[in-house]
């Protein structure tokens, strides 16, 4: 998974904006294990995204993958990788939404055992967990 990022002119979202999640596919065992790309920047969501909270956590079964990313109503939309691109996403609401889409410094991520989710802003108020 990867991002498209382009300059957006509205005043109310100033310089760069990520406005598509993407995936790209490479088959490590082609090319004498060098690996050879598959599928490049397949759009996954078109829409605008916060800059800097995009995570992912490995599956309960241990072999796929929930990638997680954001927009500015702090809605998570979430992607299950299960082989087959692309996927229907889901969203649900969380935490209170942002004034703009990108608070200038939010992180995401996981706990290493994939248990527990939170989010740092440093916008006052945006800081929660799961």
């Amino acid at each position: 998974m990867h991002r498209f990022l382009e300059f957006d002119p509205d005043p109310q979202l100033p310089g760069g904006t990520s406005t598509k999640l993407l995936y790209s596919i490479v088959d490590m065992n082609a090319n004498n294990s060098f690996g050879d790309v598959k599928s490049k920047n397949q759009i996954v969501i078109e829409k605008h995204l916060s800059g800097g909270d995009l995570t992912a956590v490995r599956h309960a079964n241990n072999i796929d993958w929930w990638i997680l990313d954001l927009d500015a109503q702090m809605i998570y939309i979430t992607a299950y990788n299960d082989g087959k691109w692309p996927q229907p996403f889901q969203t649900m609401q969380l935490g209170i939404p942002m004034q703009y889409l990108d608070d200038g410094g939010s992180q995401s991520c996981f706990s290493p055992d994939g248990t527990k989710y939170a989010r740092m802003t440093p916008v006052p108020d945006c800081f929660f967990g799961f």
